[in-house]
């Protein structure tokens, strides 16, 4: 069977496309992971079957992201990309205008070299056209040649099919359109399909009106490319996705909370643990398993949040698998960082409930902090432990700041957490590693910084002051460095659901009953207040909710949410937001990123392409928030960054809201057939039973405040190490830390060269057969920021210490051809202008690559056998 296929592939009877280990989401997806997921499915089908895909089919997502036209479709090579679902409103323009299919070039940074043939089969939606599926379970009539026969019907279903193509034809440019055959559940019988088509076939084309024939979408995308027509050219993107006036899918924005940062805890966690397998001679096996169950888990129905409750507790289980997989490779990785005698590590995966074994059973033990960035960074380390008599060592000996502080939990009966936590800054350099010690001490008792809550009506350090009022709410921010301050306020609402109608709020719709949310704190909250050397805490708790302000030495201030169950003992679903009301004068627009990628201008009831009739004035202006999202005026900017994809909106000028949590009782009609009510448990299926309480969440916001011209400098390099923190590896240590460190390897980067703060090294993988993939990203936009928003020339040669590089070739993003070899089509558009060049890219030649911005570079490379 195999051989089989691989000749018809070979014959271009059978052709792949799109290509990905899933047809991922495009709202809550990062753009590390869609690489990912695309790379594996690609590396698979170039070595099972030879086959290079040249299509984009993301047929089935709900809206289609910037990035996945720039990056997923013309940086991967693709000539096409087609999907099924674009806004009703949007798509009776494009039935008007003759428009389904464009140009779509949307970043601004990569101009043309971003740009893709679209298409959307709004017609049919990605299935056949009505009254032609021939499926086991379909009642459509089937094609009855045979004249003796009473239900003979040749002639009217030739007449049907040519007023469909007549149909499709009224709506889109040129001389060829294309029907998609088969959909959902339609893929039973291939005998009963094709025996048809066959005949279909031949009775069309001998009727003479129109010519039919069976073709690939790249055959299709050719013969656009040879009707030389003058596309129409897009510049925005394809959010949010309505399918009806009250049905605007941008709850599956927030829906499954846990599982959305679940799913980007374990993308970052890959992404370090194949670095740390490279770094010490690894082929790909030790990370595989969470590789293909972070993969999996980018799927449309999967991190999107729109799959019943059991089939999310699937893909929580098989990346829980894979990184305990994972683990055992980085433990490893560890022991060959220090060297010496190799001492066994451990990790700690429940640092987020205050929980780790061996922080909370040793008097003495070592913290190897592992930085998957290339550059040098400094931050907040938390750790569980028994009691508050612990020093923090660096290398040589040196006393580190700290601070502990009584572990403090807003609802105790979700876990039991260690009795305190130490807090203390920890520096590690660029793709290396850095070693402190933590020892027991009778004299280092530090818990004395708990302060009454009246006593504190402000947190600052060298660069921001917050300031609070007397029920612990934020009404300042200012920064010091840049002289500006804005009133702030921050509130905890929700939206009531609509439920029991014919278009309920359910796992992808988000339809509130009212356009003003409810406020979610309607007593006095409790304060408590914590000021230390490292860090300054105001905690609340106030009903089912709770949060903590933190602010350390950094320019941004850390607000740590969380919610208990939340309630429905008034059988009422809720959509729980947390809103920021500014005095920023934003008139009307909001900034959100596509995929962690470039940020798109967003404006309030306006859509860029078609006259907006606004029927949900709450829903149909939320957008999807991936990594962050902000508000501006020409002196202030307001950023909010996530630790997971959300859901946001500006509803008013000024505020910036981000849904945190959903808790729906009705299903929404698109699929799931359950309502969107997390609980402790679940019984089996069918006729499954909620066990326990509502779903817990605690998640973290990251507040930055400045001028816009200072603000992306510190909103992208917060972006990255929100996404890739610090790998922590613990061992106890039975001697003195000058011995330990004389006979161990205690810091070490293997960068000869710290990467600039606008390139990340996005990928460093091993693939087996000494070969590794490396990835160099720009984090910058255009005009973004006037130091960094420009090309960066690297020098890879010159990039590594002591991991020679050699038969160096630039890839494709997915790594399934070689750059040069890419050639894609040319497209004649009635735009030029629109997202113009700004900067050429380059061809790699030698060592040196120069990376443009928001552009990514992908190489293959072996390690040379002097390593």
């Amino acid at each position: 069977m195999k051989e089989t296929v691989k000749k018809l592939v070979a014959r271009k009877q059978l052709e792949f496309i799109n290509g990905g280990w899933c047809m991922h989401d495009e709202a809550a997806t990062h753009y590390v992971a869609m690489i990912d997921q695309t790379t594996l499915g690609h590396r698979l089908l170039k070595s099972e079957f030879g086959a290079v895909p040249t299509i984009g089919w993301q047929i089935d997502p709900f809206g289609h992201s910037s990035t996945q036209a720039a990056l997923l479709s013309a940086r991967v090579g693709f000539d096409g990309l087609f999907f099924a679902r674009i806004d009703y409103q949007d798509s009776a323009q494009r039935n008007q205008d003759k428009t389904y299919e464009m140009i779509w070039r949307p970043s601004p940074s990569l101009g043309k070299a971003g740009q893709v043939f679209t298409g959307a089969f709004e017609r049919n939606g990605y299935g056949p056209p009505k009254g032609f599926n021939w499926d086991s379970k379909s009642d459509d009539a089937p094609i009855q040649d045979d004249p003796d026969l009473t239900d003979y019907n040749v002639d009217s279903r030739v007449e049907d099919f040519v007023q469909a193509s007549l149909d499709q034809f009224s709506a889109n440019r040129g001389n060829d359109i294309m029907f998609t055959l088969g959909s959902d559940f339609q893929y039973s019988n291939a005998y009963t399909w094709y025996k048809n088509l066959d005949k279909l076939i031949d009775y069309v084309n001998k009727d003479g009106r129109i010519n039919i024939f069976y073709s690939t979408p790249s055959e299709y995308v050719a013969a656009k490319q040879a009707s030389n027509i003058s596309w129409t050219v897009k510049t925005d993107d394809f959010f949010p996705y309505a399918d009806c006036p009250n049905c605007y899918w941008t709850g599956y924005f927030t829906s499954r909370p846990a599982l959305k940062r679940n799913v980007r805890v374990q993308s970052g966690y890959l992404n370090a643990a194949r670095q740390m397998e490279s770094l010490t001679g690894g082929d790909g096996t030790g990370t595989a398993k969470l590789q293909e169950a972070v993969a999996l888990a980018q799927h449309h129905d999967a991190v999107s949040g729109t799959s019943k409750q059991h089939v999310a507790y699937d893909y929580a289980q098989r990346m829980g698998a894979g990184r305990a997989s994972a683990e055992n490779t980085v433990n490893q990785a560890f022991s060959t960082f220090v060297g010496g005698d190799k001492p066994s590590f451990t990790q700690c995966a429940s640092l987020n409930e205050t929980f780790c074994e061996l922080t909370q059973n040793s008097n003495y033990f070592a913290v190897v902090a592992y930085n998957p960035l290339g550059r040098t960074r400094t931050e907040l380390i938390k750790l569980p432990i028994a009691h508050p008599n612990y020093e923090v060592y660096d290398i040589n000996g040196n006393t580190v700041v700290s601070q502990i502080e009584k572990s403090w939990v807003a609802f105790p009966k979700q876990f039991k957490p260690a009795p305190y936590v130490l807090y203390f800054e920890a520096t590690t350099p660029a793709l290396g590693h850095n070693t402190y010690f933590v020892k027991s001490s009778a004299s280092a008792s530090k818990t004395d910084t708990f302060r009454s809550s009246e006593d504190v009506s402000s947190f600052e350090n060298d660069v921001i002051r917050v300031d609070f009022d007397s029920n612990g709410g934020i009404t300042h921010i200012t920064n010091k460095k840049s002289g500006i301050s804005t009133p702030v306020t921050q509130q905890f609402m929700y939206y009531t659901g609509v439920q029991k109608t014919e278009q309920n709020s359910g796992a992808y719709i988000f339809r509130p009953n009212e356009e003003n949310p409810i406020r979610a704190c309607t007593s006095k909250p409790t304060l408590s207040v914590v000021q230390g050397p490292v860090v300054s805490e105001l905690r609340t708790v106030c009903g089912w909710l709770a949060q903590v302000v933190r602010l350390t030495s950094e320019s941004f201030l850390e607000v740590e949410y969380q919610t208990s169950e939340v309630p429905i003992a008034d059988d009422i679903g809720k959509e729980v937001i947390t809103r920021f009301s500014t005095g920023v004068q934003s008139s009307s627009y909001l900034y959100t990123d596509s995929n962690g990628r470039e940020f798109l201008q967003r404006k309030r009831n306006y859509r860029p392409t078609w006259n907006l009739t606004v029927t949900q004035p709450v829903a149909g202006n939320y957008y999807p928030v991936n990594v962050g999202a902000f508000i501006n005026d020409t002196k202030q900017q307001f950023t909010v960054l996530t630790d997971r994809s959300q859901g946001g909106a500006s509803i008013h000028d000024g505020e910036l809201e981000i849904m945190i949590h959903r808790r729906l009782l009705y299903d929404d009609s698109r699929g799931v057939r359950e309502p969107l009510n997390e609980t402790d448990g679940i019984s089996p299926y069918p006729g499954p039973v909620r066990r326990g309480t509502g779903l817990h969440i605690t998640g973290s916001h990251f507040i930055h405040y400045d001028t816009p011209s200072n603000s992306f400098a510190l909103l992208r390099g917060l972006q990255s190490r929100i996404f890739s923190p610090l790998v922590l590896g613990f061992t106890n240590v039975k001697t003195s830390i000058q011995e330990w460190v004389s006979s161990h390897t205690a810091t070490q980067s293997p960068l000869a060269n710290e990467l600039p703060l606008n390139i990340d090294l996005m990928t460093l993988e091993a693939v087996g057969g000494n070969e590794y993939i490396l990835r160099l990203s720009h984090q910058f936009g255009v005009k973004e920021d006037s130091k960094y928003s420009f090309p960066v020339t690297i020098d890879l040669n010159k990039l590594f210490n002591h991991f020679p590089l050699s038969d160096l070739k630039e890839v494709s993003l997915t790594t399934n051809q070689d750059a040069g070899s890419m050639k894609r089509l040319e497209w004649m558009t009635n735009d030029e202008e629109s997202n113009k060049d700004l900067f050429k890219i380059i061809p790699f030649t030698g060592s040196s690559v120069t990376i443009n911005p928001a552009d990514i570079r992908t190489f293959t490379f072996k390690v040379s056998a002097t390593q």
